[in-house]
């Protein structure tokens, strides 16, 4: 069933294929590790709480920090494009931009 697809190939065309196939698994391989390097770190972090329940609270704490941050960074990038959306507005009613310069923010 191979014999005749491979017989079509060249040996530059083929070494191509196997080549983007290592290349491909490489990739895996690295995805792989990144995931098993995340579960030991999980698994660590899980042994450390039981070990020391005292810090259970202190990483709800930081949890609900770090969530706070996260919900703080959306509405400042809600808030930048906003801003932009009214500059755009702002300079399309003032095309020629006599009282608003480019460079001073509005």
């Amino acid at each position: 069933m191979w014999k005749p697809l491979l017989r079509q190939l060249s040996n530059g065309h083929l070494i191509k294929i196997i080549e983007g196939v290592i290349g491909h698994l490489d990739k895996v391989c690295k995805e792989r590790d990144e995931w098993k390097a995340n579960h030991d770190n999980q698994v660590k972090l899980k042994q450390i709480i039981s070990d020391r329940p005292d810090l259970k609270e202190r990483a709800a704490l930081v949890q609900d920090l770090i969530g706070e941050l996260r919900a703080t960074q959306d509405d400042n990038e809600e808030l930048h494009i906003r801003i932009s959306k009214l500059e755009e507005a702002v300079r399309f009613m003032n095309p020629t931009n006599e009282m608003l310069p480019e460079n001073v923010p509005i």
